[in-house]
């Protein structure tokens, strides 16, 4: 909670306070959060994404989602159950800052435990617990991600087979 600016930061010796003392400057920063989304920003459902940034406003980054169909303030990752900020139990989401303040957490979509439509949707990283509703309380980022639905394709090698033949069925 300290102040971002400069202090000067003064020791000495009790007894011989003016001449065994020293003083160093230190500037304190405000800090930030980052966030980056492996691969190009388009996946499939079912697919995983890793999230990754930087923090250096804390030892945790507290992460939801906003999109289509979804509580307004933001949802977890994981259940798509709502995120409250008087609540953090609620944020089932979150990756622990490193010493060098990266962070990284790898998202499943196919473990998501309700259905997800495709669509845009936006991810927030959040330095402390808030919601959507309160972000003027915290550093956060965001990240865009495109989520869309699978889909499966087939085709044979032949429109007519008789009995013997080889059939070949090929797809994705």
């Amino acid at each position: 909670s300290t102040e971002a600016r400069s202090f000067t930061i003064r020791v000495e010796d009790p007894s011989a306070p003016l001449s065994t003392n020293d003083e160093v400057k230190v500037k304190v920063e405000a800090g930030s959060v980052t966030i980056t989304t492996s691969g190009t920003g388009t996946y499939y459902i079912g697919e995983e994404i890793t999230l990754s940034g930087t923090c250096t406003e804390g030892d945790k980054v507290y992460l939801f989602l906003i999109g289509p169909n979804l509580a307004t303030d933001g949802v977890t990752l994981t259940t798509l159950d709502k995120v409250s900020t008087t609540n953090e139990a609620s944020f089932k989401d979150t990756a622990d800052v490193n010493a060098d303040d990266t962070w990284s957490k790898k998202w499943n979509t196919g473990d998501i435990k309700k259905s997800i439509d495709a669509g845009g949707y936006t991810i927030y990283a959040v330095s402390t617990n808030v919601s959507k509703a309160d972000l003027s309380d915290a550093k956060y980022a965001t990240a865009s991600v495109n989520l869309r639905s699978g889909f499966i394709t087939a085709t044979t090698s032949g429109a007519t087979v008789a009995r013997g033949d080889e059939l070949k069925i090929t797809g994705t």
